[in-house]
């Protein structure tokens, strides 16, 4: 896309982007009065990622806050190697992930109709927290060399891991999980390097992580896990250091635990 398809605002993320510099729109909308609210092309961001101008001595990256993304995302199979970060932002369609290789992916506080990122490779930590996500979250056989980072993650379909193989943690402290008589987490085969942390999430559909392996602790504190006439966890076949459901609320519904193994070290 040539400069002068660009709107006031692109234009700034353009240059922003050569430099590896920010532009924080929550905090500066009135920089734009031109511009029909806060919005910016998936198009272009796309350009930027694939393509876009690098200045000399910079390092670039897409770091953007409070915009509006209008059209899809669509990163599939993409390799690349800047951090992206779309923190506090609304998507009016899914962004698609697939396959695609990325040094960061930090989407804090954003707001998505669903995330579409089978097979995902991410160099650094994925970033989920306070998300809203009104669909499925895609992230079965993603590779995170860091950590899952997704603390009071509200997701309003099914959240898919399987066989994901994380080289840290998955937090998902008080996350809320909500696909009522169908799979909430359903991350059978995950592997850990360290722990999965689920304290205080609430889930209602089921929670699978049969066949999961765990360098640390798997913990459920102060969960709340419902699924009525069904299982509401599924550990079986699991490998951890420990298990613990320490002040967790009654389960609503059946636990399986068949040939897992907790061995406190």
């Amino acid at each position: 896309m040539e400069i002068a398809d660009l709107t006031p605002l692109e234009s700034r993320i353009r240059y922003a982007f050569a430099r590896g510099g920010a532009v924080d729109v929550e905090h500066g909308a009135a920089d734009f009065p031109d511009v029909a609210g806060p919005s910016v092309r998936a198009a272009v961001l796309r350009g930027l990622l694939l393509s876009g101008p690098a200045e000399d001595g910079e390092i670039p990256a897409l770091r953007l806050r409070g915009v509006t993304i209008t059209g899809r995302l669509d990163l599939a199979y993409a390799e690349i190697p800047y951090p992206i970060r779309l923190m506090a932002c609304d998507f009016e369609d899914t962004p698609d992930l697939s396959e695609a290789r990325v040094r960061q992916l930090d989407l804090r506080a954003s707001r998505l109709p669903a995330l579409t990122a089978t097979g995902l490779r991410v160099e650094g930590d994925l970033l989920l927290a306070h998300c809203r996500v009104s669909g499925p979250i895609q992230l079965g056989y993603a590779r995170v060399e860091g950590n899952i980072s997704a603390p009071r993650l509200m997701a309003q379909g099914e959240v898919v891991l399987e066989a994901a193989q994380v080289a840290c943690a998955l937090d998902l402290e008080d996350a809320r999980l909500h696909n009522p008589q169908a799979l909430a987490l359903n991350a059978p085969s995950l592997s850990l390097g360290t722990v999965l942390n689920a304290g205080g999430l609430r889930a209602e559909g089921k929670v699978r992580l049969t066949g999961t392996r765990a360098g640390g602790w798997i913990s459920f504190i102060e969960a709340r896990l419902h699924n009525r006439g069904g299982v509401a966890l599924g550990l079986s076949s699991c490998e951890a250091r420990q298990l613990t459901l320490r002040d967790a609320a009654p389960i609503k519904g059946d636990v399986r635990l068949h040939h897992s193994t907790f061995k406190a070290i």
